[in-house]
């Protein structure tokens, strides 16, 4: 060990040089150090599998030799690392820097949020959703719903099904409850006033429908109603030609003909049935046929209310099950051809693939992870000019 340095009389400020012995790590091949040059030539490839975040070769060193034009905007190293092909360069970032991490944590994300769709979808047609405050939080993607006492992030697609199922479920217990006030103990048991009321009003409904004339509750008339009603009035709503001049003083709702209370007929709380001519469009409606109608549905409007929120609600859960359906076979949770006849899968299956699914990306990040710790303590590899 040497020493030099510069000296200052008088006691004045001395500086020191110390000379020490100094070792460094150099790739050496067929006796001749590795140059930039051949350095530039080696060809690139990823040591971390990006699709098992597995090492897939012995690291030798990294390299301090950056490209300004080649080289990722974040942290990163370039190692020299042998396998299976021979000598390679690659450039290893965290996994968040990535982009097959992103693709893969967003195909992870995406399956996940299916099958949390799935497993809403599940649990609601046999389990009530009091709580729907959660339908208008969360982001704007993805909706927060509590059903069945499971806090489940759900797509727009599916918060609108269990809303308007919900609604529907609602509807028809009111409905059930005003027809017979004393049966509100016991829903579903139809006492004998209440069934020849059922009765009269099915047979009202099915006269107009022989008329052209399609009801829909107040409430419901938004939701499904079968036999293609909403693309009857969608083709008849504009006529070829511009709109029609107006033939009625009725109010009109979305191209349905409003039937209110006569008491309070501009009141929302007043509409008492929706009406509307599979012959022509709403505009064409006269007062002489609209007060025929009223006149003949009057007397039944509550038996006609609770008819519509009974046809309502099995075709919107029928929705959920179809939605259901189409879920589980795009996630391969149905049996496969051959077996008998697909049914849809418990909610119990559907967690547990939300589990595996959460575990098997968190194990792979962890691989990712624990590659780099390998890395780390390698040394520095110097490359000599040429």
């Amino acid at each position: 060990m040497t020493k030099s340095g510069i000296s200052a009389a008088d006691g004045r400020l001395r500086v020191e040089e110390e000379q020490l012995p100094l070792a460094i790590r150099t790739l050496t091949i067929n006796g001749k150090r590795m140059t930039a040059a051949f350095y530039r030539q080696i060809i690139e490839e990823d040591l971390i599998d990006e699709e098992t975040g597995e090492l897939r070769g012995t690291p030798l060193g990294f390299v301090h030799l950056h490209q300004k034009e080649s080289c990722p905007d974040c942290p990163h190293r370039h190692i020299l690392w042998m396998g299976e092909q021979g000598l390679r360069h690659a450039v290893v970032v965290a996994p968040e820097d990535a982009d097959r991490y992103a693709e893969l944590q967003a195909e992870s994300e995406r399956v996940q949020h299916l099958l949390n769709d799935l497993l809403a979808l599940l649990l609601v047609r046999a389990h009530r959703t009091p709580d729907l405050t959660g339908f208008f939080e969360g982001s704007r993607l993805r909706r927060d719903v509590l059903v069945a006492g499971e806090s489940l992030s759900v797509s727009p697609e599916v918060c609108q099904l269990l809303v308007r199922l919900e609604q529907a479920r609602g509807c028809l217990e009111q409905e059930q409850e005003h027809l017979q006030p004393q049966a509100s103990e016991s829903r579903g048991v139809t006492s004998p006033a209440g069934a020849q009321e059922l009765a009269t009003a099915r047979q009202v409904q099915q006269e107009l429908a022989v008329q052209g004339i399609l009801l829909a509750h107040p409430l419901l008339y938004q939701h499904p109603q079968g036999e293609g009603e909403h693309e009857r009035v969608l083709l008849n709503t504009h006529p070829l030609g511009g709109q029609r001049e107006v033939r009625h003083t009725r109010q009109v709702q979305d191209h349905w003909l409003i039937y209110a209370d006569p008491a309070q007929a501009r009141e929302r709380r007043s509409w008492l049935l929706f009406w509307r001519s599979t012959h022509h469009a709403t505009d064409q409606a006269s007062d002489e046929q609209a007060a025929a109608i009223e006149a003949r549905v009057w007397p039944h409007v509550p038996g006609l209310r609770l008819l519509l929120a009974e046809k309502v609600a099995p075709l919107d859960l029928q929705a959920i099950t179809e939605y259901a359906s189409s879920l589980a076979e795009q996630l391969g949770l149905l049996p496969q051809e051959g077996n008998e006849a697909a049914a849809l899968p418990g909610p119990a299956a559907v967690r547990t693939a939300i589990d595996a699914r959460r575990e098997q990306f968190a194990g792979y990040t962890e691989r990712w992870r624990q590659s780099l710790a390998e890395l780390s303590p390698i040394g520095q590899l110097y490359i000599v000019p040429g």
